[in-house]
């Protein structure tokens, strides 16, 4: 009698800690998931950015835009409705890629919304070739 006690305490005791261990589990897969989503759209604006910077035409951005978003949406787990902003800013590139997280725990992030931008300032090689070769005839 005293052996069939000790064996329902057991089932009692799973029976708490089981869910627990599954919603420690589960939130652990979302932040994973969160910090996937944000790590790819921090990584597609930077590459969108330092493209941008090469691409002189409105017609050439509005590709690249559209580039950007596909491979966002390829590559993201939970974040939907993906919205890519190519700026040009006085030799400066901005590139903001915003999407929703949505997830069934929304107190992770109270808005749901995921947004990652990157700036590069434009590269002119023109002055940077002037500049070396002043240089080597300072060297010289």
């Amino acid at each position: 009698m005293k052996n069939q006690r000790l064996k329902a305490s057991y089932t009692v005791e799973n029976s708490f800690i089981m869910p627990l261990f599954i919603i420690i589990i589960v939130l652990l897969l979302y932040v994973c998931f969160y910090i996937h989503d944000a790590v790819i759209l921090k990584n597609s604006a930077l590459k969108l950015a330092i493209r941008a910077e090469r691409s002189e035409e409105d017609w050439q951005r509005a590709e690249l835009r559209q580039e950007g978003i596909d491979y966002i949406r390829e590559k993201t787990i939970c974040t939907k409705n993906i919205n890519v902003i190519i700026e040009n800013n006085k030799g400066d590139i901005k590139v903001t890629c915003t999407g929703y997280f949505s997830s069934a725990l929304k107190w992770m992030n109270q808005t749901g919304l995921l947004n990652q931008s990157a700036t590069v300032i434009k590269s002119k090689p023109e002055e940077f070739i002037r500049i070396i070769n002043a240089v080597e005839d300072v060297i010289r």
